[in-house]
């Protein structure tokens, strides 16, 4: 790797911490967790208001590892996304 190479990554690392720091003061989030959020709630409204299994609604609003929504699914809303659709049907 040449010298040039090396200033490269600098350069593309400092854009990226700009880039992170200039959009948490506009959104008021970092890009990885406004994304998720962005996801959950999407994910909630497909849950909300369609039948669609929980596989295809997890790929359908942007993840392609299906073991892990849950997971985060739950970190947003304290609850699973099974339970979460379980409880709106028995509130109807």
């Amino acid at each position: 790797m040449g010298l040039l190479d090396g200033k490269k990554a600098t350069t593309n690392w400092q854009f990226v911490r700009l880039f992170k720091r200039r959009f948490k003061k506009v959104i008021g989030d970092l890009p990885l967790k406004y994304l998720q959020k962005v996801r959950i709630d999407a994910a909630k409204e497909w849950l909300e208001t369609t039948h669609e299994t929980i596989d295809k609604i997890t790929g359908s609003v942007g993840y392609s590892d299906i073991s892990s929504f849950p997971r985060l699914f739950k970190q947003h809303t304290q609850i699973s996304p099974k339970i979460y659709r379980g409880k709106l049907f028995c509130q109807l």
